[in-house]
């Protein structure tokens, strides 16, 4: 293990002092502060001698590390880059307080057996629930202000509501949300899901052309259904657009979530990776969407699901399940699919471009020339930081050449898209 690696989880200031670099940067984005500056000055600063790890997770290459722990009242990732000395050069800092675990919230009201299964990067717990008919289902609060995901699109109930109104009912086939009911808790709802968990993607499982195909095609279908459609509760086409933008990550400073902590730093990665015109239009749309909804919503809106992605798809009995209806968005076939593509390409059987093709084949006349620009450009407002902290900060020789290779990809792109969209 490197020295550096074992002074972070042992809480040696001293040591860890010993295996910088005497002009190692360090970063820290932690609740009430964003600090920058020679690893000398700030490591004395602002850190404070502690006890070892009580959680640790750590990968390491000849470049560098990524490191998860949790220390007394506080969880933090590092990333770490290392010279070819053993030495630290850089080193990154995102902080945030502890949640409660699952099993310290109170269970959800729903008849059966109750044992929490985790959350995802939203911060919302899950349950699955063991019913008196020996039937599973998943169990999710919604509505309790505790995902900041949900607080980036307004907050709210919107599943459940989707849900009540009968909305996800009216979805073509051969998609279905796997929501069964929705349990009115205060003002809150418990959302209670079919468990498909053994019909998820999972992290490794690949999609064939024609598995993708369909995703798209069903995806089509439920974006002719109710192109034009008023439905109510969705959240608006630029707080989606802005999700990981300095909104969320102003409002989110002091909260528990690691990952509106990353974004700025995220973001700065970006910004320093590609040119400088296409760096000033993204930090200007992430400040002001609304030249690029604009354009994207010339002809219209439909019910977009969001966050259409592998790790809420489902492949069960035939049908495709598509989970977690919390980022519904009134919006256009573009926005949802920069975020399939950005997410799923690295698994599907087929190029970018061939992706493209069966995503306009299944669009029909709702997309032209412009809209795929307007999608690419949308892609790199949405999730520029990813693929910014990927190429620049990760560790991971592999990380970085995938966020390389989605650069070079993304970003003339999206160029193609800047005059029309700052011309207006």
């Amino acid at each position: 293990m490197h020295p550096a690696l074992e002074a972070l989880r042992d809480g040696d200031l001293d040591a860890l002092a010993a295996a910088y670099l005497s002009r190692a940067e360090l970063e820290l984005s932690v609740p009430r502060e964003r600090v920058r500056g020679p690893a000398a000055e700030v490591l004395p600063e602002h850190f404070r001698p502690g006890v070892e790890a009580e959680q640790w997770s750590a990968r390491e290459w000849p470049e560098g590390a990524a490191v998860t722990l949790q220390r007394g009242a506080w969880r933090q990732r590092h990333y770490l880059h290392f010279s070819s000395a053993e030495r630290v050069a850089a080193h990154w800092v995102y902080a945030a307080g502890v949640v409660p675990e699952p099993g310290e919230i109170a269970p959800p009201p729903v008849i059966g057996d109750a044992r929490p299964v985790g959350g995802g990067n939203s911060g919302a717990a899950l349950w699955r629930v063991l019913q008196p008919d020996g039937s599973l289902v998943v169990v999710k609060q919604v509505g309790a202000e505790s995902d900041w995901v949900s607080r980036a699109v307004g907050g709210g109930t919107r599943s459940a509501d989707l849900f009540r109104t009968g909305v996800l009912g009216r979805l073509p086939e051969p998609l279905d949300s796997g929501v069964l009911d929705a349990v009115a808790d205060g003002s809150t709802y418990w959302l209670v899901m079919r468990d498909v968990s053994e019909a998820l993607l999972g992290d490794e499982r690949r999609l064939s052309r024609e598995e993708s195909r369909g995703v798209l095609e069903a995806a089509a279908a439920m974006h002719d259904r109710f192109w034009g459609e008023r439905v109510p509760s969705l959240a608006a086409c630029g707080d989606r657009l802005v999700i990981a933008g300095p909104g969320t990550w102003e409002r989110e400073r002091d909260g528990h979530d690691l990952l509106p902590k990353q974004a700025p730093v995220a973001w700065d990665a970006f910004f320093d990776a590609v040119d400088d015109d296409v760096a000033e239009a993204v930090r200007g749309l992430l400040a002001e969407p609304s030249p690029l909804v604009e354009r994207l919503t010339r002809r219209g809106t439909t019910l977009i699901h969001g966050d259409l992605r592998d790790d809420n798809l489902a492949f069960a009995d035939g049908r495709i399940v598509l989970l977690d209806w919390d980022l519904a968005t009134a919006a256009t076939p573009a926005d949802e699919f920069a975020w399939y593509l950005l997410h799923d390409a690295w698994r599907i059987d087929a190029t970018r471009e061939e992706i493209v093709a069966d995503w306009r084949a299944a669009e029909g006349d709702r997309v032209d020339d412009e809209d795929e620009a307007l999608m690419a450009l949308a892609g790199v407002v949405l999730y520029g930081w990813i693929l910014g902290h990927s190429a620049v900060i990760h560790p991971d020789p592999a990380e970085r050449e995938w966020g390389q290779e989605e650069l070079a990809w993304w970003v003339p792109r999206a160029r193609d898209a800047l005059s029309v969209v700052i011309a207006g």
